[in-house]
């Protein structure tokens, strides 16, 4: 509800960054968005491929489509080619392609489909075998063209939720061909119209091979129906639990009845030989009766209508089956056949048993020889056990329980000695935690060892000092610790953040025989940071023994962490830290206070081009520039390799990186810690250590550094664009995009999200080919350089269309004298095969005034939505209504019109007057002159395209959108239609009388032109 597409980005961003070693990645993703409290602009199916291509990834299908009437938007990505075998929501702007991997197809949409996209998806899923269509709306178009349709592997058809157009569709052989159609769904009422009741030859060609047939409720067939469908031998097939064979007695004859898979029934009845005992063997028995049928019997059940009523059918069946209440469970009757019906209560029966329970011999218990335990491991050493007080274990018992009033007479506590005493067989060590680890502890370098066997070696090394960190030193040994996992536990909570569940591991130091408590967390596969208790060796004194939850509970939470570096580390993605070419500043807390702000210093964070999805950016480089007046500057180049990153409680974004530019032995400069948030991505701070203890936030830390994105490359520009695209313009499809046009370069600045940050994008001419420009495309903050195809139309007044290609980068180009970059991207398939196209517009800002389409007085009707009518108003002002004192103010209701002015000197606007009165003031003069017009609407831009006249007007008063589009049309000599936009860009079905939402409009003008009417009166 109230987001976006699963696009490009959001796929890549959100999903690809947490699976580095992906190497190959094949998906199908189907989005659905509810706007309901805000307004998103969800993107084109354009948009969608280009945030695919920009990031080098061209096989991609998509379509998307959005119901303004119900603000939900649908979105389909997958991969090409397709290898799923299942594909769902296609709907009317599927556009094609080849699908051999897909056996079962859904189709729904809430506008109907027509003949042609049928034979599209025919050609489209060559293999098909089952189809499910939903729609409701019936056909626009029923003269279908010549082309037949024929789906040769089509097995099942499901037309359950369907208007009648669509079983016309397929069943019509003269539409449709489906040689192998076996099984159908559809309502009974909508087969009964298309067959005629079962008696025409149209559909029969594809109905001649059905062998089942699904239709939800009851219905009697008629006598047709079975010659019509030749291959249904019942009205349904039998599965378990009711497929099978068995055996009854009923009404003193011994029946047999099969129950067959096709839906026979046969049911064969005996009566047994006079004086033949209970014992006799079979075969003796008479035949009596046989019956061979199929799954739906009965005549009538209604005499009046002479038609089979099912409900009425029920009601006479017989109950055969009684049980024995509990109330009387030690006893119960029995019958002497195969039959319950005799059976009418547990005293009264064929025969009637009564039971007696038996009491055990007693042999060393003088009570009771059974007794019953509730037992509850609490901790790998400990063991709690609690015994009944008769034989049976209480309802409130449990594993601590001892007081007679929860059935309990005895509570035991067992603790295992012979752990204590065998440390060996404490816990091992596997991955995550397994391997060399480094770390920085108190001023003092650590090297972590955790071992197979779960042996822990921990060497502690005192720098010496006066010795710098770039120095080749030699470390002095300062402390070993020696000692073993004694117990491992992962303790994980599933109310708290994810970053609290850790690892639990009781340490037992073999030197000093005293136990920590260490919480290590995991956060990456090269990562682990701790906390940990003092080493005792008891923590009760008054029961002078050790208690672990005692231990692990002295730990104190708001202390740091530690954090330990893996020796052994492999690369993860950059992406959720920084991604892209920035330019940053500096500042280094200790060592002289300044920032340093070198032009030449560069981060920059970018895969490798052509194969971001393989090859992902697992590291990044920064270019230190050195600053004259700071002492604390640095001229270095350091190259960071990620080790992962994770997010604490408080939504703070740590990374882990290695600098590769520093040996394994260096240690002690090679790991670093960084600290970002997502809501602040352009403030990071940096660790001078390898720990993450004092990065406190993105402005507090050791080194703070702030980032600036910039362009990857300068392009030089090699055309012009025409001289009347110069100035400053705005997309009436992004009136928060701000786009300024010279004579080589397009800049369009966008905001990005509701933190601010603009997304400023360089379009830089190439190549001109008629009206078509090859610009090279680079984007602040981004890595790669594309490029894109201009197809603009001519400068008419303000107005400035174009159509703008897919992405192609640049890269593949460089050698141009391969292939030609102005051929592939300008070629009109670039464009993409959306049929529902319109050229986007600029409009000039502010545009100039020009002379509207039409003149004149006229008299206005409005419908629309209701906060989006015409109404009277101060402009400018908080006065919801002006008319309420003033002689002059007061009018008559019958001279009070609705007037749209376009005359006099003011031809290059319109004036729009709720309440406009006619009625003359005592001088003469109508009341209407001292009043200002509700709306003032300034021409800015008119022109023809699909047949609809469009109209672009510029209100300066508008608080939210300046601009807006109308579709107008002249009606008559004297009436003239609009229909306004809801935004500043007209959608794609509006037209003159549009009003409502699901067209992008929200109100409609009706014009009539009040001059020609008086006029007319006189003469």
């Amino acid at each position: 509800v109230d987001s976006n597409y699963v696009d490009g980005v959001h796929l890549y961003d959100e999903i690809l960054i947490h699976m580095p070693r992906l190497n190959k990645f094949t998906f199908s993703i189907v989005s659905q968005t509810v706007n309901k409290n805000i307004k998103i602009d969800l993107p084109s199916n354009d948009n969608i491929q280009s945030s695919f291509i920009e990031r080098g990834y061209n096989q991609v299908g998509s379509y998307a489509d959005f119901n303004s009437t119900t603000n939900v938007g649908r979105c389909h990505v997958f991969s090409l080619p397709y290898r799923f075998e299942i594909f769902i929501n296609l709907n009317n702007f599927f556009t094609g392609g080849i699908f051999n991997k897909v056996r079962c197809l859904f189709m729904n949409d809430t506008s109907s489909f027509e003949h042609e996209l049928f034979a599209l998806v025919s050609q489209a899923f060559p293999y098909l075998e089952k189809l499910y269509v939903y729609n409701f709306q019936a056909q626009k178009n029923k003269q279908h063209s010549s082309t037949l349709i024929v789906f040769s592997h089509l097995v099942k058809l499901i037309l359950s939720a369907v208007h009648v157009d669509y079983a016309e569709q397929f069943l019509f052989e003269k539409n449709t061909r489906l040689p192998r159609l076996l099984e159908l769904t559809i309502e009974y009422e909508t087969l009964a119209i298309v067959t005629n009741n079962f008696t025409n030859d149209a559909a029969r060609l594809n109905c001649v091979n059905l062998q089942n047939i699904h239709i939800e409720g009851s219905f009697v067939r008629p006598e047709s129906f079975h010659h019509y469908f030749p291959l249904l031998i019942g009205g349904c097939t039998f599965d378990r639990p009711l497929l099978g064979e068995f055996y009854s007695y009923e009404n003193g004859l011994e029946t047999h009845t099969s129950l067959k898979e096709n839906g026979t029934v046969d049911r064969r009845s005996y009566r047994r030989e006079s004086g033949a005992g209970a014992t006799r063997k079979d075969g003796g028995d008479l035949l009596v009766t046989q019956d061979l049928g199929h799954c739906s019997c009965g005549e009538t059940t209604s005499l009046s209508t002479n038609q089979m009523n099912f409900d009425d059918l029920l009601m006479n069946k017989v109950n055969l089956l009684h049980f024995s209440r509990k109330v009387t469970q030690l006893k119960f009757a029995k019958s002497l056949f195969a039959e319950c019906s005799s059976l009418s209560s547990p005293t009264d029966g064929p025969e009637k048993v009564i039971i007696t329970p038996i009491i055990p011999e007693e042999v060393n218990d003088p009570y009771n020889n059974f007794k019953c335990w509730v037992y509850e491991r609490i901790d790998y050493d400990k063991i709690h056990l609690s015994r009944s007080a008769g034989s049976f274990c209480g309802y409130n018992q449990t594993s601590q329980s001892y007081e007679a009033q929860d059935g309990v007479d005895l509570a035991i506590t067992l603790a295992e000695a012979e752990r204590i005493l065998k440390s060996q067989i404490g816990c091992t060590f596997d991955r995550p935690i397994m391997g060399e680890y480094y770390s920085y502890e108190n001023g003092l370098e650590s090297h972590t060892s955790f071992k197979e066997n779960g042996d822990i070696d921990r060497l502690f090394y005192r720098r010496e000092s006066g010795r710098g960190a770039t120095a080749n030193i030699i470390t002095v040994l300062d402390n070993h610790a020696l000692g073993e996992c004694f117990r491992l536990i992962w303790r994980e909570n599933p109310f708290d953040h994810i970053s609290k569940n850790h690892f639990e591991l009781i340490y037992r130091d073999k030197e000093k025989s005293c136990y920590q408590c260490y919480q290590i967390h995991n956060r990456t596969r090269n990562i682990l940071q701790f906390r940990n208790s003092e080493c005792n060796e008891i923590t009760s004194i008054s029961t002078n023994q050790m208690n672990f939850q005692d231990l692990c509970s002295s730990i104190n939470q708001e202390a740091d962490f530690d954090t330990l570096f893996s020796k052994t580390y492999s690369a993860e993605e950059c992406r959720a830290t920084i991604y892209g070419t920035y330019h940053f500043t500096y500042e280094f807390r200790q060592g002289g206070i300044g920032i340093c702000d070198n032009p030449i210093s560069r981060l920059v964070s970018c895969p490798d081009p052509g194969t971001p999805f393989e090859a992902v950016n697992e590291r990044f480089w920064m270019t230190y520039g050195y600053c004259r007046d700071l002492v604390s500057s640095i001229d270095a180049q350091p190259l960071y390799q990620c080790l992962g990153y994770w997010i604490n409680e408080k939504g703070d974004i740590f990374t882990a990186i290695a600098n590769e530019r520093v040996g394994s032995e260096r240690w002690y400069d090679k790991f670093r810690c960084m600290l970002t948030r997502q809501d602040q991505p352009q403030w990071f701070a940096k660790s001078l250590f390898a720990e993450c203890a004092r990065l406190y936030s993105p402005t507090d830390g050791p080194e703070k550094v702030i980032i600036t994105p910039i362009i990857p490359e300068v392009p030089t520009p090699t055309c012009f664009f025409p001289d009347n695209f110069t100035g400053e313009w705005v997309n009436t499809a992004n009136v928060n995009a701000r786009t300024i046009i010279n004579a080589t370069h397009i800049h369009e600045i966008s905001q990005v999200n509701n933190r601010g940050w603009l997304r400023e994008t360089y379009y830089v001419c190439q190549q001109i080919s008629r009206q078509q420009f090859l610009v090279k495309t680079v984007t602040k903050g981004e890595c790669f350089s594309y490029y894109i195809c201009f197809d603009f139309k001519d400068r008419h007044h303000n107005i400035l269309r174009y159509r703008k290609s897919k992405s192609f980068m640049s890269n593949v180009y460089d050698d141009l004298s391969k292939r030609d970059p102005l051929y592939e991207v300008c070629s009109w398939i670039s464009f993409g095969n959306d049929a529902n196209w319109k050229y986007q517009v600029f409009v000039l800002d502010p545009p100039a005034p020009i002379e509207c389409p039409f003149t004149g007085m006229w008299m206005f009707k409005q419908v629309g939505q209701p906060n989006s009518l015409i109404q009277t108003r101060i402009r400018g002002g908080i006065t919801p209504r002006p008319r309420d004192h003033g002689w002059y103010i007061t009018c008559d209701p019958k001279y009070m019109v609705s007037q749209w002015t376009i005359c006099g000197d003011q031809t290059k606007t319109m004036l729009a007057d709720r309440e406009y009165c006619r009625q003359l003031d005592p001088y003469g003069t109508p009341i209407g002159v001292y009043e200002q017009p509700d709306y003032i609407y300034q021409c800015a831009g008119y022109w023809r395209e699909d047949s609809r006249s469009y109209l672009i007007t510029y209100d300066r008063d508008d608080p939210y959108i300046n601009f807006k589009c109308w579709v107008y049309e002249r009606i008559d000599y004297d009436k003239i239609y609009l229909s306004r936009s809801a935004g500043s860009f007209c959608g794609f079905n509006q037209t003159s009388q549009s009003y409502e939402a699901q067209d992008g409009a929200d109100l409609k003008i009706e014009l009539e032109e009040a001059e020609r009417i008086r006029k007319l009166t006189v003469l």
